[in-house]
């Protein structure tokens, strides 16, 4: 399904530079400015995969309608077809566990089971 989605979503977009891993803990306000910070995950992507990287750290669709309605008071949303976003939300939950599972860090290790947990539910939705 991911790579499905992938292929068409490149047929409908350039790939740019994309940060890959925009969220609250990635931003600082300072002078009224706002930074974006870490971009370890950053690469060559599609701006709607951006997007759906960031929605995918939001608990719950009703906060992920706000996301989108105010970035389209800001721009256009990035082309892509009804439930790519779920699909790009699912997949960087699935790249998440398989981060953690492969972690040497025990405090990373032991919120596996949490993450496990929102990744199954997120391809669960996907799947019916």
């Amino acid at each position: 399904m991911v790579e499905e989605t992938l292929g068409a979503l490149h047929d409908l977009d350039d790939v740019q530079v994309i940060h890959a891993d925009v969220h609250g803990g990635n931003l600082m306000w300072q002078n009224d400015t706002l930074s974006v910070f870490d971009f370890d995950d950053s690469g060559i992507g599609l701006p709607i995969q951006d997007l759906g990287i960031s929605l995918s750290y939001l608990p719950d669709d009703a906060l992920r309608s706000l996301v989108l309605e105010g970035y389209e008071d800001v721009a256009p949303l990035p082309p892509h077809r009804e439930g790519d976003l779920q699909v790009l939300i699912a997949q960087r939950k699935i790249q998440l566990v398989n981060y953690i599972a492969s972690s040497s860090n025990p405090a990373h290790r032991e919120h596996l089971p949490h993450f496990v947990g929102m990744a199954r539910a997120a391809v669960e939705g996907l799947v019916g």
